[in-house]
């Protein structure tokens, strides 16, 4: 597996630990451009769920199903799939089964309602 922030495999150090788990010691770039790494805290299976929970979906729902034969093949699917599929189409349980496009305009326009109210003190 290559590492986004290291250009070489010295840059990545394992840890020992687990042979999925990987010690990065990234460039200046990631202050520079005010990133921050996410790494789950040790013993604590449920800091990545929500990352693991869609990649599990890309998985299962887009690269298990298409024979991709080049890079551009997967450069221009996986955009596709999140874009028009997931964020578009499929059902999420913690949104109360709506697509997150439409559980976004729905909340946006409660928001909205919200603010056009005005705050009567008696």
């Amino acid at each position: 597996m290559l590492c986004p922030f290291s250009s070489t495999a010295s840059e990545r150090v394992p840890t020992g630990e687990n042979f999925t788990h990987w010690t990065i010691k990234p460039p200046g770039a990631t202050k520079e451009h005010k990133l921050q790494i996410s790494m789950a805290r040790r013993g604590n299976p449920y800091d990545n769920a929500i990352a693991e929970s869609f990649i599990k979906t890309l998985k299962y729902e887009e690269v298990d199903l298409w024979d991709y034969r080049t890079l551009t093949d997967v450069q221009k699917r996986i955009p596709f799939f999140i874009q028009e599929v997931y964020n578009k189409k499929r059902l999420h349980s913690s949104l109360g089964y709506l697509p997150p496009d439409e559980f976004e305009s729905s909340f946006l326009e409660k928001e909205q309602g919200l603010e056009s109210c005005q705050l009567v003190t008696i």
